[in-house]
């Protein structure tokens, strides 16, 4: 493997600060006799990078690590018999089980054609035969047995090697630094979006509805026809990304119907729109306070049990829900789901949005059990009411796709992802935006399998079709730039993927504001990428401007970030390796959140 890759790996993975890490260390100090611990790694860069690790800190207590790579005897099937008539010595602390390097299918030197996948195939099989052997494997071997592989490992374990999976000692999965990254992917299909109901589109070109507001206010101020007008515009501009004019365009509505006391509706509408606007560019807590005015409202004058009162309840936990506040939003999402059962029976459509979004979250707290039935259920209900190929059918099997894949159920869900995108392409059109996310899905799906050349062209098709369809500089075109960056770097291409990045925070700062969260992200990106090739004063640069925007978001909205720590974390070790001191690092840190409270 090269060298100056692993020690850049290494370094993201900084295991002397990973908590995962240091409890596999007390683990195996205190460890006296027989342990089994499944060490999960992403790829076999990271199982080498903790191997020579622990090779380190045994090397301290005087002991040695004894390394077995598993390789197939044939194209079917692994033989216990190497591990089971192992010399171990007295000095051997660990003994390390992990595939040939070269058998990781996410490898770039993997050759299909000297053995199946082996996450696939050959790891069902392996653990099928160590599970009958289990009784014998812990009287053969007397120290620590740490069996490294990825995800798939942890779920061949379960439900191929039920007896060796139960005697466990505990499953540790360190994070590499890179893993930052991941938050930065597009899903695009998750929570239905805010239910707020279409308005007409404005008439004419958008220069001329401004005139057609201005006139109104100097000759009708008193019309109800102006703060339709100012919702219709400001809807428009929403799509246009034109933040702030949507803004003041939606206040001067709400000022109008508070202060002529408008119809309750249309009140309710201009809330849920604000809501919509600041959820849109991360101002949460004032989008909390026209949520639940909007929910207010529907509920004084709206029975309790209406349809119209679920709808805000659905908005209001969506809201909380990006904001991880999932223990909040759980009982909103449920009485919504009953509200629409009672009021519109259980299989009506609006129950599998309920049901879907309820299924999100219960996958978020980890509920794995109460969400799928959920997701199939919605699935049933979509397929029964709209038929099997309607394109919003795709939008439930994608969800489901994620969940599987979450669990590192890869064979179930790529059929999934795949019957999504034939859905969208035969009823939206093969160049339809959302066939693009389709795309993106199956394409993340390919790289978590490590099969990066089919990835590629599904990330670039993507991007091709969010160029023609949305304009080149859509934000929906920066995550595809982002997407397929991150495939770029994965397959050792950084000055490929170094435009792209870039490209997609250029986007960004346009589009969403340059103190968006999703900026922030593609700036840590774009860091990252620069700290691997050494250009550190470079990285440093754009470190400090994501951190500030971290701090932006906490000033802005009284809460951290949900990535608040892991930026603050990677700040330190970059500037570690600058030679600065802890004293330094921690001035430099709480200057830049001066500056965020300043609001530099």
């Amino acid at each position: 493997m090269d060298e100056t890759l692993l020690a850049a790996l290494a370094r993201r993975y900084a295991l002397a600060d990973c908590q995962e890490w240091r409890s596999l260390v007390r683990l195996l100090d205190y460890a006296s006799g027989f342990s089994f611990i499944p060490l999960i790694v992403p790829d076999a860069a990271g199982a080498e990078v903790c191997r020579r690790a622990l090779i380190t800190h045994l090397a301290i207590e005087g002991k040695s690590l004894l390394s077995l790579p598993l390789t197939p005897v044939d194209k079917d099937a692994l033989s216990l018999e190497p591990l089971l008539h192992l010399a171990i010595s007295e000095h051997t602390g660990v003994l390390w089980v992990t595939p040939d390097p070269d058998l990781w299918a996410n490898d770039a030197n993997y050759d299909p054609s000297r053995a199946p996948r082996f996450e696939e195939t050959l790891w069902p099989r392996f653990c099928s035969h160590a599970n009958q052997a289990r009784d014998l494997i812990r009287h053969r071997i007397s120290i620590p047995l740490i069996l490294v592989g990825t995800d798939l490992l942890r779920g061949s374990l379960r439900l191929h090697a039920p007896d060796l999976w139960s005697i466990r000692d505990a499953v540790i999965k360190p994070e590499p630094r890179q893993e930052t990254r991941g938050f930065s992917k597009i899903t695009a299909f998750g929570e239905i979006p805010l239910e707020i109901p279409i308005l007409p589109p404005v008439t004419g070109n958008l220069d001329e509805t401004l005139l057609e507001i201005e006139r109104l206010e100097n000759d009708r101020p008193d019309s109800p026809s102006l703060p339709v007008l100012l919702k219709r515009t400001a809807r428009l501009e929403m799509d246009l990304f034109q933040w702030q004019d949507a803004e003041q365009h939606l206040t001067a509505a709400l000022e109008w119907e508070e202060r002529h006391h408008a119809h309750f509706s249309e009140r309710i509408l201009t809330h849920s729109l604000l809501q919509d606007l600041f959820s849109r560019t991360a101002i949460y807590l004032r989008a909390m306070f026209h949520g639940e005015r909007a929910l207010e409202i529907a509920q004084t004058e709206y029975p309790s049990d209406s349809t119209e009162v679920a709808i805000h309840l659905n908005n209001l936990a969506l809201l909380l829900k990006v904001q991880g506040k999932l223990a909040e939003a759980e009982p909103l999402y449920r009485r919504a789901l009953a509200i629409r059962e009672e009021k519109l029976g259980k299989d009506h459509l609006d129950v599998s949005t309920s049901l879907n979004n309820l299924a999100v979250l219960l996958k978020d707290q980890g509920k794995l059990t109460a969400a799928e039935p959920l997701y199939s259920r919605a699935i049933a209900i979509g397929e029964e009411t709209l038929g099997k190929d309607h394109p919003k059918n795709a939008v439930w099997l994608n969800n489901l796709a994620r969940f599987f894949q979450d669990q590192g159920r890869l064979v179930e869900a790529e059929p999934l992802y795949r019957r999504a995108i034939a859905i969208g392409e035969e009823a939206l059109g093969k160049d339809h935006p959302k066939v693009a996310t389709s795309l993106n899905n199956l394409g993340l799906l390919l790289k978590d399998q490590g099969k990066l050349a089919e990835a590629e062209p599904l990330f670039r098709r993507a991007l091709a079709i969010g160029e023609a369809t949305l304009g080149m500089d859509h934000p929906q075109v920066a995550h595809s730039l982002n997407n397929l960056a991150l495939l770029l770097e994965d397959q050792g291409k950084p000055t490929e993927a170094e435009p792209l990045y870039r490209r997609a925070f250029a986007i960004g700062e346009e589009k969403l504001g340059k103190n968006h969260p999703t900026v922030a992200i593609w700036l840590n990106n774009l860091a990252l990428l620069l700290e691997d090739q050494d250009r550190l004063a470079e990285a440093e640069l754009l470190f400090r401007r994501h951190l500030e925007i971290i701090f932006h978001h906490r000033r802005l909205n009284g809460t951290p970030f949900q990535h608040e720590q892991t930026a603050i974390r990677n700040y330190s070790l970059l500037l570690e390796q600058m030679h600065r001191t802890p004293d330094e690092i921690a001035a430099e840190i709480r200057s830049v959140e001066r500056e965020a409270e300043l609001g530099e």
